[in-house]
């Protein structure tokens, strides 16, 4: 059952990233045959991160909340805001057909 979580970082925790990003995208490897999509929100201007974005295929929004709960970043202290949603897909285009980051879009 797919679960989008969105979590949106502490400004003042910035410095957390970096210290963080090895074991946070090790853990997103680790974790690869749950996730649907994963990806980054990122600041135009300054070009860095400010949260992201996944969709799980885990049974419950509970389970969801447990795996968001052991990653690096959330247990470091980044995390300002979480939303988990249950989500019913509709329609998705062919990832190739996406923009490439360096395009000047997400993808």
């Amino acid at each position: 059952m797919p679960y989008v979580i969105t979590v949106f970082d502490r400004e003042d925790r910035e410095h957390l990233r970096a210290a963080n990003s090895a074991a946070h995208y090790a853990y997103l490897e680790e974790n690869q045959k749950i996730i649907l999509l994963r990806g980054g929100f990122k600041n135009e201007a300054s070009g860095g991160f400010f949260g992201g974005m996944l969709i799980l295929d885990v049974p419950t929004k509970e389970a969801a909340a447990e795996f968001i709960s052991k990653d690096p970043y959330a247990k470091a202290g980044m995390t300002k805001e979480m939303r988990i949603e249950r989500y019913e897909p509709a329609y998705c285009a062919p990832a190739a057909s996406w923009s490439k980051p360096a395009e000047g879009r997400g993808g």
